[in-house]
């Protein structure tokens, strides 16, 4: 398979099989700048055909806590009302669709 721009979701879907069977290249060897450059290709690809949207802000406050094993009570420093540090912790800003 020759590096190509991809275009179409039968392209980019031959693709992601081509690199699965490059995954275990050696490094510095041909194999790898072949990966890296159907990786390349990929991510072109994806961005502009499966674009993600950025998270909701609370959204991601949320997540962000959860990694750090942080409770809404920790955020009271940083915000000085412990009603408003709760609220990420709540559903009252989950967007209306």
């Amino acid at each position: 398979m020759h590096p190509k721009i991809l275009h179409t979701e039968g392209e980019y879907e031959e693709a992601l099989s081509h690199v699965e069977i490059l995954m275990d290249a050696e490094p510095g060897t041909p194999a790898e700048q072949e990966l890296e450059l159907w990786t390349l290709l990929i991510e072109n690809y994806e961005a502009s055909h499966h674009p993600i949207p950025p998270p909701y802000p609370v959204e991601a406050i949320r997540f962000r806590m959860d990694q750090m094993g942080l409770k809404p009570v920790d955020l009271t420093p940083y915000i000085k009302s412990g009603r408003i540090a709760k609220e990420p912790a709540s559903d009252s800003h989950k967007p209306k669709v």
